[in-house]
C-alpha cells in the first residue's frame, strides 16, 4: 500500500481502497509521532533543530500525496474529490479523514477510473 501510494504521488484521478488509505495513514502517523517525540526530547539542542527540519521536510513531502490519496478514496466511495476541501473547515475538518476512511467502496466509483 505504501509503494502504491508513492507511485501515485500526485495523481488525483482513480480510486484508492480502504486498506491503502488506512495503511498510509498508519505509516504517516507513526513517522510523524516519532519525529515529534524527537523534537520534544531535543528542545534546545542541535539534534532538536535537526528533528524540526526533518519534520518540516516530512510534512512537505507527504502533503500532496496524502491529499491525492484522500481524493482517490472519495472517488472509490463515489463522491466528488472536491469534498476533500471539507478537511480545511474548523472542527468538522478534524473528523473528515476518519469519516473518509470508513466510507464503503461502491461499484459506481468506476466512473472515476481512467479509461
Amino acid at each position: 500500500a505504501i509503494t502504491r501510494f508513492f507511485r501515485s504521488y500526485a495523481r488525483f484521478s482513480g480510486r484508492a481502497s480502504r486498506s491503502e488509505y488506512w495503511w498510509v495513514l498508519l505509516a504517516q502517523t507513526v513517522a510523524a509521532s516519532l519525529l515529534v517525540c524527537g523534537v520534544a526530547l531535543g528542545t534546545d539542542s542541535a539534534l532538536g533543530r535537526l528533528y524540526i527540519a526533518v519534520l518540516i521536510g516530512f510534512v512537505l513531502v507527504w502533503a500532496i500525496p496524502a491529499w491525492a490519496l484522500t481524493v482517490r478514496r472519495l472517488h472509490d466511495a463515489d463522491f466528488s474529490g472536491w469534498m476533500a476541501l471539507l478537511a480545511i473547515l474548523p472542527y468538522i475538518g478534524s473528523l473528515m479523514p476518519i469519516i473518509f476512511g470508513f466510507l464503503p467502496s461502491k461499484p459506481r466509483g468506476e466512473c472515476f477510473d481512467r479509461r
